[in-house]
């Protein structure tokens, strides 16, 4: 694949990771919890609370290693505009507002928040330690 057709991708393939993240997540967690016989309904709250996490994880990895090159600056670059949508959506939960139709709430922006920022910074350092002896 040619390297410039890759730096487009970057973007893309990050977003798209950070939507896929869940299935995987949804899969491991359903044959865990349900598929041991200990939990006979499905809970719903585990997998609202590790999904920032992963997802915030996927988006930073993927969109690192799909980058050609300065894949470490990659990652922080994308670093930055998760943890300001982030911090945009934590404003907007605090404020109760609206937007397109979602109504955003407060009720649930205390552990997933901080996991997605855990999460973020977790796929950074991963894409730290793969790079390490490369760059």
């Amino acid at each position: 694949m040619p390297d410039w057709l890759r730096w487009i991708a970057v973007l893309p393939a990050a977003l798209l990771a950070t939507i896929l993240s869940a299935f995987p997540l949804h899969f491991v967690l359903y044959q865990t919890l349900t598929g041991s016989g200990i939990v006979d309904p499905y809970p719903e709250t585990p997998e609202r609370v590790l999904l920032p996490l992963v997802a915030s994880m996927a988006f930073i990895w993927v969109g690192a290693n799909v980058a050609p090159s300065h894949k470490l600056k990659v990652a922080t670059s994308l670093l930055v505009p998760w943890l300001l949508l982030l911090v945009s959506a934590v404003v907007m939960a605090l404020n109760s507002s609206n937007l397109w139709g979602m109504q955003f709430s407060s009720e649930e922006i205390g552990l997933p928040t901080v996991l997605s920022i855990f999460g973020a910074i977790a796929g950074l350092y991963i894409v730290r330690k793969q790079n390490q002896f490369t760059n």
